[in-house]
């Protein structure tokens, strides 16, 4: 048999480099404006279209319904019955976009709304749209400054008509898109904080005191009476909305909390005068696209699970065989985090011209495939035959499709690993590559040699990774990327850019090079650092210094990926336990009304399997154990992994109350164990660190919103500092919700505390939220005309939350 290609061991590497130059996953060029992030979500975005000179904003929302079996909903004021689904959505933000544009003069419009169901990603949205009566509220100027926590907060159960709602919604998007303040005036309120209408306030005829009766913002006129200037936009800023609007932003008063960004689309306008107001009703839906996310549905294992929308990748980083261990095994943590319906691929670099495994819906088979191809991964220096075998195959049809296209699969015989490509094949032996036309056996040479060509810049692996995402997702698809790597490592800042423009965020979980000091958060010269990365495309930063932390990091950054409502109750780790010694956690949990299912977890070295024993003991003083296992107590061992886990269900008897976990070692263990509580529940604690960087000018703070999702006032909210070493800066930072000092709004569920008297740096806050019985669900820091409801009581709880940060100013 023969073939008209002539395969010689002289030209064999020039062709394989060849066909390697030539390939590129790259993005589509594009002519559209480049889009700036705005707010937390990677898929929100502000958009200035220079040709039309506008401001096109897309926006995230979530509901904590199903739109698709929607509930009964709340009849309207005129009795007409309402449903929440589809329709009831669409045509609230159909009127909030009307309502946006004739507000800001055809400045602004709304695009692309994104909606999620059943809360996913309700700690990380826009809008949030909650299913009972209250009084709305938003964050003042939150979508411009890439706040975690920012958002406006929606109550379906109002009794009002959609197009009451999408009014209202407007009217919070002066707060939280423009950073405008309110100018009504609040009956019997005495709030002393300047930015709160007060009870003697002169209300003026705009949407930012009754949105249902004005449309327009304030200008000059409104305020030239002297005796009419009492209103929170005067307090704060002391001009109209419109002379605020279109003037740059450092011109506005010193006595403002948050650094206020102009909008391209206002820059160098004249403020108008209220004859100049146009009200335009023309054009306001021509970039309109409202988006039902697929996923968030419940659906759990089994083999009839189908895909969802949400799409994961894994990169995997083996070129420090060292820590390759521990970075599969937090893989697999990942794996098993995710939802039953995710799509997820395996990528390992630097060899990654074909995934170690494509896109694998993560059913119960799903996920078994999954894992056992990620245990099979090795180090980049690794010349058995059989990896390199997969290398030279994703090699030869990734540069060289035409002459090894896809799809063959892999046979042996004779010694050999090889694959038939129509008249020829090619295969591995004995470490060496070799190519066959029927007739002729040519050796090529040594595989680890003739491979060097195939291994690609961390850069290149993710804009690989990128490309297949881009190749299937669709616009209900929410994707992320996971890389698992040297903390040190860097790639081109171009990468940022390509995931940022997509929408796609990156999370990195890294760990710090045993022996070296902690590799620095910060970007060099022409380089971007993975804390930058992860930053700039609305990813998660996840490092740790003992390997065995990276798991308890990986699910926490599964978690984000997927918008779940998992929340860390408390954690505890040591180095090592001596013979007889353990390691202790105490963790509360509420009732069922707040905590669904816990999971109790311990992280230990797989060699300590047999050392240890893991128990935990209810408030109730009853001690459970793997064998002694109460009804709805489940516990499962993966020695393999390093990993035990309890599950404690809501039906357990005498579950409300602190929990006791206990890890002890029958004989000496040196490596590091962990434990840790998590649970289901709306009731979250997210970190935001305000300012302290060339890139946000706002005077430093640290930040911790706690909501379930309606903002807690009364919790207790503390902090430490620790610096990159580990050792703790600042210890028990008490945070205040009370309007006073860097707290922008008292009740609001903003914890708040300034960190400028820390010296420059990079460091990590860990911040702990808990109930000592005075907390409440409040809306008493709500910035809708209206009557707060009376404070609902929150159970005892405990939360906590952790990130690291860089001051530089």
């Amino acid at each position: 048999m023969h073939t008209s290609f002539s395969l010689t061991r002289r030209n064999w590497p020039s062709i394989i480099r060849w066909g390697t130059l030539g390939l590129a996953f790259a993005l589509a060029a594009t002519s559209a404006p480049a889009p700036v992030q705005a707010a937390e979500h990677p898929l929100s975005k502000i958009t200035f279209d220079a040709a039309r000179r506008i401001d096109v904003l897309d926006m995230v929302m979530s509901v904590d319904w199903d739109f698709d079996a929607p509930p009964e909903g709340t009849a309207d004021r005129e009795g007409n019955p309402q449903a929440y689904d589809r329709g009831f959505i669409t045509d609230i933000i159909r009127q909030a976009a009307l309502s946006t544009f004739i507000m800001t003069e055809g400045r602004m419009v709304v695009g692309t709304v994104r909606v999620y169901r059943n809360s996913q990603f309700m700690t990380n949205t826009d809008i949030q749209y909650l299913r009972r009566n209250g009084r709305a509220n938003a964050h003042v100027g939150g979508f411009m400054t890439g706040c975690r926590s920012c958002r406006v907060q929606q109550y379906a159960g109002t009794s009002e008509a959609t197009d009451a709602h999408g009014k209202t919604v407007a009217h919070e998007f002066g707060h939280y898109v423009l950073g405008q303040y309110d100018e009504y005036r609040e009956v019997g309120g005495t709030n002393p904080n300047p930015g709160f209408p007060q009870d003697g306030d002169t209300p003026r005829d705009t949407i930012m005191h009754n949105h249902l009766r004005f449309e327009s913002l304030s200008t000059p006129e409104d305020y030239f009476d002297p005796n009419g200037r009492s209103t929170a936009q005067i307090r704060i800023f002391g001009r109209s909305h419109w002379e605020v609007l279109t003037v740059p932003s450092p011109d506005d008063p010193v006595r403002m909390n948050r650094v206020r960004e102009q909008y391209r689309s206002l820059a160098g306008l004249p403020t108008p005068s209220r004859s100049m107001l146009t009200r335009p009703r023309t054009g306001w839906e021509n970039d309109l696209n409202v988006v039902f996310m697929a996923g968030g549905a419940t659906a759990t294992g089994g083999g009839a699970a189908t895909p969802s929308g949400v799409i994961q990748t894994l990169v995997i980083d083996t070129t420090d065989g060292a820590a390759l261990g521990a970075q599969l095994r937090a893989a697999i943590q990942a794996v098993d985090s995710a939802e039953a319906t995710t799509r997820l691929q395996v990528l390992a670099h630097p060899f990654s011209l074909a995934p170690v495994i494509g896109f694998t819906v993560l059913n119960d088979a799903g996920k078994a495939a999954v894992k056992a191809a990620i245990t099979n991964i090795s180090p980049d220096t690794a010349t058995d035959d059989a990896t390199l075998a997969q290398r030279l195959f994703a090699y030869a049809e990734a540069s060289l499709p035409a002459l090894f296209p896809a799809g063959p699969a892999t046979q042996s015989g004779s010694g050999f690993l090889f694959r038939v490509y129509g008249a020829q094949a090619i295969g591995v032996s004995g470490g060496n590559f070799f190519w066959f036309n029927g007739q002729v056996l040519q050796n090529l040479g040594s595989g680890a040699a003739l491979l060097t060509g195939a291994r690609a810049s961390l850069t290149a692996t993710l804009n690989a990774a990128l490309g297949r995402v881009q190749a299937i997702r669709t616009p209900r698809d929410t994707p992320s990327v996971m890389v698992f790597t040297n903390a040190s490592s860097t790639v081109d800042p171009s990468i940022g850019d390509a995931y940022r423009a997509a929408g796609v965020p990156i999370s990195a979980v890294a760990l710090a090079s045993v022996g070296q000091a902690p590799a620095s958060l910060r970007s060099g010269a022409g380089t971007k650092s993975l804390y930058d990365l992860a930053k700039d495309t609305r990813g998660v930063y996840k490092d740790a210094n003992k390997p065995g932390d990276l798991a308890r990091a990986a699910e926490q950054a599964a978690n984000a990926a997927e918008g779940d409502d998992v929340e860390q109750i408390q954690e505890a780790s040591a180095t090592g336990l001596p013979a007889a010694g353990n390691l202790r956690m105490s963790a509360t949990v509420a009732d069922a009304t707040l905590d669904k299912e816990v999971a109790f977890t311990a992280y230990f070295d797989p060699a300590d399997t047999t050392k240890l024993t893991f128990a935990l003991t209810t408030p109730g003083g009853l001690g459970i154990s793997p064998t002694s296992l109460p009804t709805g107590v489940t516990y499962v061992l993966d020695a393999a992994n390093g990993e035990a886990r309890y599950r404690v269900a809501t039906s357990v008897a005498g579950r409300v109350g602190t929990w006791q976990a206990t890890l002890t070692a029958s004989a000496a263990v040196s490596k590091e164990v962990a434990l840790d509580a998590h649970v289901q529940s709306a009731l979250f604690a997210v970190i935001d660190v305000i300012g302290g960087t060339a890139e946000d000018r706002n005077p430093i703070r640290l930040e911790v919103e706690v909501a379930g999702p309606v903002p807690v006032q009364g919790a207790i909210v503390t902090a430490d500092i620790y610096d990159r070493s580990g050792t703790r800066v600042r210890t028990g930072l008490v945070l205040k919700d009370d309007g006073v000092g860097p707290d922008e709004r008292p009740n609001d569920g903003r914890y708040t505390i300034s960190l400028a008297d820390l010296p420059n740096g990079e460091y990590d806050v860990v911040a702990f939220a808990v109930n000592n019985g005075q907390a409440v669900y409040t809306t008493s820091g709500s910035t809708k005309q209206g009557t707060n409801a009376p404070p609902q009581t929150v159970p005892a709880f405990q939360r906590r939350t952790s990130e690291s940060f860089v001051k530089t100013r």
